[in-house]
Order: C-alpha cells, then structure tokens, then sequence
C-alpha cells in the first residue's frame, strides 16, 4: 500500500487536507469541499468518504473482526467499508477537481505534490486539546477497547509510543 502512496498520481488542481488526527482535518473537508462546490448542500449529504476520500484511513481501525462488527450493528454500511479499500483506485480514476484528506507525513506522499502546484492545507491545533480529543474518542470507540486514562494518551503521545502519529 505504501509504494501506491508514493507512486500515486498527483495533478496541479489537487487540494491535500493534512494534519495529525483529532486536529479538525475533517471540518475542514466539509468546508474545502463546500467552497470548490459552489456550497451545493444538497451534495454534501452524501458520506464524506465519498466527496473527500480519505487516503490513509486503511491504516486505521479497520480490519476483518472489527469491519464484521460494525456490519452487524449497521448492515447499510457494506458500501462505506467497501470504498475504504478502493479509495487510491477511486481516485486516479476520478475526473475533475479533486480533494484529499490524509495523515501521513510528507515523507510518506507522492513526491510530486509540492512540485506540480497541488494547494496543501495543512491544519494545526494546540496540543492539548488534540490529545484530550484523541483521549476521548479511544475511550468511546469499541474497535479499540481503550482502559488507559487521559495520562496514560498523553504519556504515549509524548514518547510517541501512540497511533496518533504517523511517522513515529
């Protein structure tokens, strides 16, 4: 997956969505999304995976035993899961603009984003409350079982020791 990353085809009229997770990457896809689309709120009803794909969501929460459970709390999201696996195929084929939301560094990009005038948006947000978001969404999600308290995160984000981050 990671050579398809790299080797993925960048074009001028792309608009990356970057930041580590819990830094508000995902308002700001609505947004993003919104201001290239003529604020069509009618299209923006439709799932945001399928308006601004998530490139690196793979490496995520989602593997087999966890995609089963989710499927048997909520059967209609076959298509949301089907998509995550497709998502670099979905996008070279894609005609017109488009946006790109990710977490991994620049290191692990196409080379050619800063070299073919692609725009980066890349969100920053105070430390802190990234970590006590981060805190409280693996205290939420079932995919994950998190028992730890919120200085065991912090602890682990600081020795980088956690998910949270990419290129630890």
């Amino acid at each position: 997956m990671a050579q398809q990353i790299i080797d993925f085809e960048v074009r001028p009229d792309d608009i990356w969505i970057m930041g580590i997770p819990r830094s508000g990457t995902t308002i700001l896809q609505e947004l993003t999304w919104l201001l290239r689309n003529d604020l069509d709120y009618e299209g923006a009803k439709t799932n945001l995976i399928f308006r601004v794909p998530f490139l690196s969501k793979h490496y995520l929460v989602f593997n087999e035993k966890a995609i089963e459970e989710r499927l048997k709390m909520n059967p209609g999201d076959e298509k949301f899961l089907n998509k995550i696996g497709s998502i670099i195929k979905d996008l070279e084929e894609k005609k017109g603009k488009r946006t790109i939301k990710t977490h991994l560094p620049f290191d692990l990009l196409p080379p050619d984003i800063m070299n073919k005038g692609c725009k980066v948006i890349y969100v920053c947000r105070n430390p802190k409350d990234v970590a006590f978001s981060y805190y409280t969404l693996q205290s939420k999600l079932w995919q994950i079982n998190y028992v730890g308290d919120f200085l065991n995160i912090g602890t682990s984000i600081k020795t980088a020791t956690v998910s949270i981050l990419p290129c630890n």
